[in-house]
């Protein structure tokens, strides 16, 4: 059971990288500190997925 959730856990992440990717390749400005403060806001600062990307 913990590897189905940890192969789902990486599924998302890399799902989310290539979501952000695709933004950060559309959009005319940066928004990488906009992606980051909407993470830590949703994740927290000191979450594992923070810490991930």
């Amino acid at each position: 059971m913990i590897k189905i959730v940890e192969m789902i856990e990486r599924k998302n992440l890399a799902e989310a990288l290539l979501i952000n990717e695709k933004v950060r390749k559309k959009s005319a400005i940066d928004l990488t500190k906009i992606i980051r403060a909407w993470r830590d806001s949703r994740y927290g600062e000191d979450s594992r997925c923070a810490s991930l990307l």
